[in-house]
């Protein structure tokens, strides 16, 4: 398997030194599936293939930075650098104050796959030559993933992640990777994952693809076949059902307003239904029970794992008592499986805000807030897809107070999305002059 996965490493550098740009975007919509287990070291500090092909494109940018600098202004740039520097500062703390490098290792990690590449992903998409190939890269991807999330389900069976589980030392997996996770029955179903790494990312993708693809049919600059279009949406709100999670139904209301706010008739059906709804709760829990497992909003029920109520209240409160104890600074990264292994009832520390809390501090809880609010001000500003782009960001950022998950999908259609805005206003004006 180390051979398979330094050939993946091995084609994007190639690759790149052919076509750059082709090769960073095709690393950066393939990226989304790839996982700590795809790694060329496990033993810490652990060396993935997403660090070193995400180190490596780092690199070759800054050496070549000027090609791709121009006059437009990277609305999450000052955003980005206050985190980093809040992961920083915590991986200094848990240097000297905890032990060891896992600080360290952890920032670098996340500075680079997460913020480093995004940055660059901005900068490199420019043109709209440059944004169809990202697009039709993506939805090749997600038309992969779909199919084999279709196979999962049918056979409940999934060799890919198999295969790459059994190659990982398993002092190394454990408490780090959920992969396999078909045998986790929740209210009698199996929890698909397809190509994932947990099937809450698939869930989560899946709705987010979904939107993705709604508002980038609608500005009707990329073309995508009708057949096509209604197949990828059917599969996207079939990931959604596969993966048997709460929180990409939570986002899903949030997410859908602003296609109900432009069609009266919907809008009223779906109040139509909410209300009949609300007037009958029986009838809403039978309803919602068909989908998931409505144990998991009962605050008295601790029977559910993890993800229920009760326990992301115990959460919050540990989280807030060990917060307390470092307000400003934070404890340090990694200091909440720490806490975890301790005793301390953190858990997983699921959502994002918990985990910030606790190894951040309040720079840390600001640098975020300053993020969701550079996207907000961001989405105001666009001209075609100002009410879209706002809701799918609050959708987003709902998700991840519920679940901390991988970032990268939402920052790349939101770049595409914002920046594809942009040019159909461009040939707006363009049209306008040419009349006059």
């Amino acid at each position: 398997m180390f051979v398979f996965y330094l050939f993946i490493v091995l084609f994007f550098i190639l690759y790149s030194f052919k076509d750059f740009k082709k090769s960073f975007l095709t690393y950066s919509a393939v990226s989304i599936i790839f996982n700590a287990a795809m790694a060329l070291k496990y033993s810490p500090p652990a060396i993935s293939c997403q660090l070193v092909i995400s180190l490596f494109f780092v690199i070759s940018f800054y050496f070549q930075r000027r090609k791709y600098y121009n006059n437009e202004i990277c609305f999450f740039k000052i955003p980005f650098i206050l985190c980093s520097l809040s992961l920083f500062i915590s991986s200094i703390i848990t240097l000297f104050v905890i032990g060891g490098l896992s600080g360290l290792t952890s920032f670098i990690q996340k500075s680079i796959i997460l913020y480093a590449i995004i940055y660059i992903f901005f900068r490199v998409c420019q043109s709209l030559d440059d944004i169809k190939y990202f697009c039709k890269v993506l939805i090749f991807l997600f038309a992969i993933i779909f199919i084999y999330g279709l196979y999962e389900y049918l056979t409940k069976t999934n060799p890919i992640l198999d295969v790459i589980m059994s190659y990982m030392p398993i002092e190394y997996a454990e408490d780090k990777l959920y992969l396999s996770d078909l045998e986790n029955l929740r209210d009698g179903r199996s929890r698909c994952q397809s190509l994932f790494s947990i099937s809450i990312l698939y869930g989560i993708m899946s709705v987010l693809f979904c939107f993705f693809l709604i508002y980038l049919r609608s500005l009707h600059i990329i073309k995508i076949r009708k057949i096509t279009y209604i197949l990828l949406l059917v599969f996207s709100l079939f990931g959604c059902y596969a993966c048997n999670s709460k929180t990409p139904l939570v986002a899903l209301p949030i997410l859908v307003i602003p296609l109900l706010l432009k069609n009266k008739i919907l809008l009223f059906l779906d109040i139509l239904i909410c209300i009949i709804l609300w007037s009958s709760p029986d009838i809403a829990l039978d309803f919602i029970g068909n989908f998931i497992d409505i144990r998991a909003f009962d605050v008295n029920d601790s029977s559910v794992e993890g993800s229920s109520l009760y326990l992301r209240l115990i959460q919050l409160q540990a989280s807030i008592e060990l917060w307390l104890r470092a307000p400003v600074l934070g404890n340090g990264l990694r200091s909440t499986a720490m806490f975890a292994d301790k005793g301390y009832d953190v858990f997983g520390a699921e959502s994002v805000w918990f985990r910030l809390m606790i190894e951040q501090g309040l720079l840390g809880i600001i640098s975020y807030i300053y993020l969701i609010k550079s996207f907000i001000i961001a989405s105001l500003k666009t001209y075609n897809l100002k009410i879209q782009l706002l809701f799918f960001t609050i959708g987003f950022f709902i998700i991840c107070t519920i679940t901390d998950i991988n970032y990268s999908m939402f920052f790349m259609s939101f770049i595409i999305l914002y920046k594809l805005d942009g040019i159909k206003s461009e040939f707006s004006k363009q049209n306008v002059i040419r009349k006059f």
